[in-house]
């Protein structure tokens, strides 16, 4: 470990550890599918890919915990605290935590930290580079086994590669509005017609959310009534020759072996469609009054919907852990942590956030996944607790000024 330290300067291990978060739904996932083709290391490969990022995280300790404060030491001994007390209060979450127990207290958690640690520029610079990398493997992915559709030529409906894609993705979108690079524009172009073939709504929605706040947010007035006019025209165009559009898009998909999931939803009109989402939070809604709205605890939703798992929605998610009161507020503070960020003077801090908003952390969890297990999520409201700090010094310094 000494000698990694010497090697390495705090710096270089910050940004090891960061580009590690980044890519982690993607070229680590291609390093843990190598591993499980290894006889013997397939058997222990979930443990290797786990062990790898608990290491970084150690070989950066020193320069993390130089970059928190006293409130954020405090955070994180609750987190721990709470989640073995409530295993305590709530017996019948303590198998589901206990199976999760790395996922969300050695990886999720952490991640809040990576993000209040993020205070340059040149990190999102950095991300950057590396979703562009994972844009060109996910596709020579594709290209080498995507193609290669199974036997009857099944399709490919895989909402986990569609969520993987999504934050690149907007991360070069992002880039692609702001500085207008060709490659950019051809990857961004790749990236949609990947994220088609997934056939996920909801990372398909991600773009189009992204796209549609991040206009109204960054162009300025001109730009942005041209830009909105635009998208307007072409949404009236697909919707009236939505057959023309769609029957050519539809064989193309159906030769390679992709889904038509997202195509045949928007030809029938039922793009919205809930999926049972519904009839969940109609379950949830019922049991939480019969409790008097009080808290399940954490993975309490697991055992309520049996039969989906969980509750596929963060605020109802917030809900069934804490309280219907509780969790209104912490979703409450949640929100004003995002908003006070965004409100900051750094156009590119402010992109970023939009970014991570709609690329798979905050936006998704209204749509599918878990707040305790969804490392980006944590990530974003670390990042946005530093931009927050960032913005109040640069506020003192000024006032030091006059």
């Amino acid at each position: 470990m000494r000698i990694i330290k010497t090697r390495f300067s705090e710096e270089d291990r910050y940004k090891i550890l960061l580009v590690l978060v980044w890519t982690r739904t993607i070229l680590t996932s291609y390093v843990y599918q190598f591993l499980l083709r290894i006889p013997i290391l397939n058997q222990v490969a979930d443990g290797i890919k786990t062990t790898i990022y608990i290491i970084a995280i150690i070989f950066a300790l020193d320069v993390i915990l130089k970059r928190q404060k006293i409130v954020d030491v405090i955070f994180g001994l609750t987190c721990i605290v709470g989640y073995f007390i409530n295993m305590d209060l709530f017996p019948r979450s303590q198998e589901y935590l206990m199976d999760n127990i790395v996922k969300i207290l050695f990886i999720a958690v952490p991640a809040y930290y990576i993000g209040t640690s993020m205070n340059k520029d040149e990190y999102i610079d950095l991300l950057y580079k590396w979703s562009r990398i994972c844009l060109c493997a996910i596709l020579i992915y594709f290209m080498v086994f995507g193609f290669k559709a199974e036997e009857g030529r099944k399709e490919v409906e895989n909402m986990g590669i569609a969520y993987r894609i999504l934050p690149h993705l907007i991360m070069v979108l992002l880039y692609t509005l702001n500085e207008k690079r060709k490659s950019d524009i051809i990857l961004s172009v790749i990236g949609m017609v990947l994220l088609l073939a997934c056939g996920t709504r909801g990372a398909v929605i991600g773009v189009a959310a992204f796209l549609g706040i991040y206009i109204l947010l960054f162009y300025h007035t001109k730009q942005k009534w041209i830009a909105v006019g635009i998208l307007a025209v072409s949404s009236v165009l697909m919707l009236l020759n939505i057959e023309v559009l769609i029957n050519p898009l539809t064989a193309i998909l159906q030769h390679f072996g992709f889904s038509t999931r997202v195509v045949n939803a928007l030809q029938e009109n039922e793009i919205f469609y809930d999926n049972g989402r519904s009839q969940i939070v109609y379950t949830m809604m019922r049991l939480l009054k019969e409790n008097n709205y009080r808290a399940m605890g954490l993975a309490g939703d697991r055992n309520i919907v049996w039969w989906m798992a969980y509750s596929h929605n963060i605020v109802l998610e917030l809900w069934v852990t804490f309280g219907i009161y509780m969790g209104s507020a912490f979703f409450g503070i949640i929100c004003f942590i995002i908003i006070r960020a965004l409100l900051g003077r750094n156009y590119q801090e402010k992109g970023f956030i939009v970014s991570l908003i709609f690329g798979g952390s905050f936006f998704k969890l209204f749509f599918t996944s878990s707040f305790l297990l969804e490392y980006q999520f944590f990530f974003l409201i670390g990042y946005c607790v530093c931009v927050i700090r960032k913005e109040k010094r640069l506020n003192n310094e000024c006032r030091l000024l006059r």
